[in-house]
């Protein structure tokens, strides 16, 4: 069963129009508007990235509800290989930290799935 949450805004607390969490029974789905932007799995504790982080400019406003969605569910960028991909550390925006990291999905925990396979991860 699938579960629609508003993200609200965190000073004021009230429903933000148009940011929202969909809920299925393993993974946590972060959408802006219509565009899936991310997905957190719930039981390996991985972020999985859809092509609006891969490939595009992100908005302000979708970049603060990205940055706060990571928070609520307590996502931290993990590199399981210190001593490789300077490119990634170096990185201080954390959505650009995290589409470098995506390249390296071995060593990090984050990961990258084409929106054409988005569907899918419904039926997992």
């Amino acid at each position: 069963m699938l579960q629609l949450e508003q993200m609200k805004n965190k000073k004021s607390e009230r429903p933000v129009s148009n940011q929202y969490k969909i809920i299925s029974n393993r993974f946590i789905f972060f959408v802006s508007y219509e565009t899936f932007i991310c997905a957190y799995d719930t039981e390996t504790r991985n972020l999985i990235i859809f092509d609006y982080i891969k490939y595009s400019n992100v908005s302000r406003t979708t970049a603060n509800y990205f940055y706060q969605f990571l928070s609520e569910i307590n996502f931290t960028l993990k590199n399981f290989r210190e001593d490789l991909h300077k490119d990634v550390e170096k990185e201080k925006v954390m959505y650009k930290k995290i589409e470098k990291a995506s390249n390296y999905q071995t060593d990090y925990n984050v990961m990258y799935v084409p929106d054409d396979n988005v569907e899918k991860l419904f039926n997992l």
